[in-house]
């Protein structure tokens, strides 16, 4: 069974808004992303502090350019501090878009996140298992654990369970076949242009996706079905990591 067909089957996202699949950024973009020189002078800075607001002029450089990874990195800045004012994170959000409808897993994540939490928009958990179902269609990890904890729960999606456990093991299982594979020319690649505060978040969100994914195979392998209240809890864990 492939691990996104029922979408298409069964009306993906309750279809609140019917809207098309996003075009996965194609490999040449990503590339060239990369290779802008603002990126390149950003990652070949160290992330001390004395370097933080030149790090930061230099994404805001390349964000003002649409570049999809600045744009995501800028939008982390305005998202990073528990003092976020809402305006710092609707501005977040925003940033968070611009890199989404390039089609960037990346970015298609974070917005499902802001969504899924409520920062800088009005909570809709339909929104956000939208933006995870692009991200898990170009077999991005975050987003495949997301949408599954979606699935899993119903979060803004019709439930289901077999593809749940399908996408949130999905790193486990590197032969299952994935609906809506990324066509010629697309990409899922995580970039290599990141600063070395990036390099050490992203270590963090992986320790708490593993985390929870012990968490919900420890459940079912107890036989146990989780209640709406722990779903709840899982699925922000996920979406604040």
């Amino acid at each position: 069974m492939m691990l996104l067909a029922a979408c298409s089957k069964t009306g993906s996202l309750a279809d609140p808004q019917q809207r098309a699949d996003v075009a996965p950024l194609p490999a040449a973009a990503l590339r060239a992303a990369e290779a802008a020189p603002e990126m390149q002078q950003a990652a070949a800075l160290d992330g001390t502090v004395s370097n933080y607001k030149m790090m930061g002029d230099l994404l805001q450089k390349a964000a003002d350019q649409d570049n999809p990874i600045a744009l995501v990195q800028l939008g982390d800045r305005y998202r990073r501090h528990g003092d976020a004012t809402q305006a710092d994170l609707a501005r977040a959000t925003e940033l968070y878009r611009r890199a989404a409808v390039q089609g960037y897993a990346v970015g298609e994540v974070a917005l499902g996140k802001a969504y899924r939490l409520g920062e800088g928009v009005v909570q809709d958990k339909a929104e956000a298992a939208y933006w995870y179902r692009q991200a898990a269609k170009q077999r991005d990890d975050a987003g495949m654990l997301l949408y599954g904890i979606a699935l899993l729960g119903g979060e803004g999606v019709a439930p289901d369970r077999q593809q749940a456990m399908e996408l949130i093991t999905a790193d486990e299982l590197p032969d299952k076949p994935i609906g809506g594979d990324v066509p010629p020319g697309g990409t899922v690649a995580t970039p290599d242009v990141v600063t070395k505060f990036n390099r050490i978040a992203e270590l963090t969100r992986q320790i708490t996706y593993g985390g929870i994914k012990l968490e919900i195979l420890s459940v079912i392998d107890a036989g146990r079905t989780f209640t709406p209240a722990e779903i709840d809890k899982i699925a922000q864990l996920a979406a604040k990591a």
